[in-house]
């Protein structure tokens, strides 16, 4: 039966595929959807073949070709000349998608030419030596901002090229190729690295759709490295920690285009690709070290060592694995599991979670419900509160109009808060300028999150996805 079933499947993918080509390859060409042919030249067309057709099936992780996305609608019958029309439309796709989800990005985003011409043509394939051929096929280089000055420049080596290719020498040759395998600087930052592996998140998503796996893996670490409390420690994603990271994404994505079926994979029932980002999830996270091999030496370079000098807010972090003081890195001893019965109204609270002035005029209930949560799990966070009263960080009621940081509400917020101050993306309110009915909302979500924690009797685990604010910035 279950070969049967293979059969059945195999003759599906190659019975579309004939039909896509013969409607596709008759003379002139003609609007429609799909992906039947690509011109490879003027005048000239070039048939998929049955495992062109099984390695995109597969990569996008759909059984049928009619299932693949937009991406192949927008490029069938195309030819070189039309790869700029074809990549503005598709940039603004991406473009929408990334608003569609709330996720920043570099908009100046623009792979080379030759990388959009060999997507149109289906083909992901790429040398296994990824510090040669990092900028080949499917790859976040693709994702990085270029400014016009890089562009000009490309367009007059291109020119170059072709004015030369066939009347260069061989020693010309060698250095245009050994040139070509130069890997480009990664970002070396947290910003410029999220902003960059959002827009290849897109870029999957353009050409895979939402079933692919890779972009399922690249949109949970990216909603990973957007995670307020990661933003809060960005100094600890610079220079090898970023580059490690983007490098991460690059081999994988580079070994998941390169583990596409074959027609006859596809016939025996074989698996589809699979990401193995998730296996880096906590390390990301937590900033810890990722080791791949073929990390390239070049990159091995050291960011500018983090000044220890104590800041002056004297604020602490709270991030995912422990607390930090202003000496950047530095654990802080447990807090107390004990905290004194809070007194009707805003008094000051014996709450060791942080400098900011609201730690020490938290409202009772607030208080209390710490209390009790922190008895049982004094590893519990603010994030922990929220997704056991059935709500994500981004869902949290807005005060007075404005997203809303709370962990600044909780004193726990290390960064001042953007409005009329620098680091924080969040609004920052002091609770004792604010009306008790403002922020009963949020007490509420508290109270029902330390009850859901104490009836499990165990912290909820937390989601790597988060939602766009709703009407946010």
């Amino acid at each position: 039966m279950h070969q049967q079933q293979q059969q059945a499947n195999h003759q599906q993918l190659l019975a579309q595929a004939q039909m896509m080509n013969q409607i596709w390859s008759v003379a002139g060409g003609g609007g429609g959807g799909g992906a039947g042919y690509l011109a490879s030249g003027r005048g000239k067309s070039m048939q998929k073949s049955e495992d062109t057709w099984a390695s995109l099936c597969s990569l996008a992780n759909v059984r049928s070709v009619q299932d693949l996305p937009m991406w192949w609608n927008l490029t069938h019958n195309k030819r070189k000349e039309d790869i700029n029309n074809v990549w503005k439309t598709a940039k603004e796709m991406i473009i929408k998608w990334a608003q569609t989800e709330g996720l920043a990005i570099n908009k100046s985003f623009q792979p080379d030419n030759d990388v959009i011409w060999s997507w149109m043509a289906g083909d992901f394939s790429s040398s296994k030596d990824f510090a040669s051929g990092g900028v080949e096929g499917l790859s976040p280089y693709a994702a990085q901002p270029v400014t016009a000055a890089e562009l000009d420049s490309r367009k007059k080596t291109k020119a170059a090229e072709d004015a030369s290719a066939h009347n260069r020498s061989l020693a010309e040759a060698v250095h245009i190729e050994t040139g070509k395998g130069e890997l480009p600087s990664p970002p070396g930052e947290l910003e410029s690295l999220k902003k960059t592996l959002t827009v290849f998140t897109g870029i999957v998503w353009l050409l895979f759709g939402e079933r692919c796996d890779l972009f399922t893996k690249l949109l949970d670490l990216v909603y990973v490295l957007d995670d307020e409390e990661v933003e809060r420690n960005s100094h600890l994603y610079t220079g090898i920690k970023a580059r490690q990271i983007f490098w991460m994404v690059l081999v994988d994505a580079k070994r998941y285009c390169n583990s596409s079926l074959t027609a006859a994979q596809f016939k025996q029932g074989r698996p589809f690709p699979s990401s193995g980002l998730a296996n880096f999830t906590t390390q990301v996270r937590e900033a810890a070290d990722i080791h791949v091999m073929g990390f390239p030496d070049k990159w091995r370079v050291a960011a500018p060592t983090v000044p220890t000098t104590p800041r002056t807010d004297t604020a602490v972090m709270w991030n995912a694995t422990h607390m930090t003081s202003g000496l950047y890195g530095q654990p802080l001893p447990p807090f107390p599991l004990t905290m004194p019965t809070p007194p009707v109204g805003l008094q000051q609270q014996q709450i060791p979670l942080g400098g900011q002035e609201n730690k020490d005029n938290l409202p009772p209930r607030v208080s209390q419900a710490c209390q009790r949560v922190f008895a049982l799990f004094p590893e519990a966070k603010l994030p922990h509160f929220v997704t056991a009263a059935g709500l994500q960080m981004a869902e949290l009621p807005k005060i007075r109009g404005q997203v809303t940081c709370y962990n600044h509400l909780m004193g726990l917020c290390g960064r001042e808060g953007q409005r009329g101050h620098k680091g924080c993306n969040f609004a920052h309110f002091e609770i004792v300028k604010l009306q008790a009915a403002e922020y009963e909302e949020w007490i509420q979500i508290m109270e029902k999150g330390a009850a859901k924690i104490e009836a499990d009797k165990a912290l909820p685990e937390l989601s790597t996805r988060k939602r766009k604010w709703a009407g946010g910035q």
